[in-house]
């Protein structure tokens, strides 16, 4: 499947005449939500209407050859099952990042009262104060209480004149061999 954006459609249209772009809009949006997207495997036109959007050879005037007629009913039961199975796509697909970034992720946990190193990034730094070679963790600070899994209140040192809620990810656990690299 193609996963194309209408910039870069639309750039492909053109060629050489940009400044032409509004003569193939409406060739490139039709492309554009016909075109099945990677995720749902299903156009947007689709998606919305639950079919695929007439062509060319379908807008010709069939006279009394055929009429077409859909029942409201019938039309909107379609339309249910079809968003049901575009959000059951969408459901596998996103559990699939989710494991793909589950692998990278690490848990940390730990209780109050545990001695912790607290990395502070150049923004926590008030401005004129960051320099390049300065400590960056600073500790040890003991974990006053939690905000669900990744919030942590630390116990800050006198003078540091900043938050004391950290996020989980800047906070590493403090062994006594630690001592010779806080501030």
């Amino acid at each position: 499947m193609v996963n194309i954006s209408l910039g870069n459609m639309l750039r492909s249209l053109v060629g050489e005449n940009p400044k032409q772009w509004d003569r193939v809009l409406a060739q490139a949006e039709f492309s554009y939500n016909d075109t099945p997207n990677n995720n749902t495997g299903m156009s947007p036109f689709q998606i919305l209407y639950g079919m695929h959007p007439r062509g060319v050879y379908e807008l010709r005037d069939l006279g009394q050859l055929e009429k077409r007629s859909v029942d409201g009913e019938d039309f909107a039961a379609r339309i249910s099952e079809l968003q049901e199975e575009v959000k059951e796509r969408l459901h596998k697909s996103n559990a699939k990042y989710k494991m793909k970034a589950d692998l990278k992720r690490r848990e940390k946990n730990y209780e109050v009262g545990d001695l912790v190193l607290a990395y502070l990034r150049k923004e926590r730094f008030h401005k004129g104060e960051y320099k390049k070679l300065k400590l960056k963790k600073i500790g040890p600070c003991r974990i006053l209480n939690f905000f669900f899994a990744n919030a942590y209140e630390l116990e800050m040192p006198t003078g540091v004149g900043i938050s004391p809620i950290f996020n989980v990810a800047d906070i590493y656990p403090f062994t006594t061999d630690d001592t010779s690299k806080i501030a």
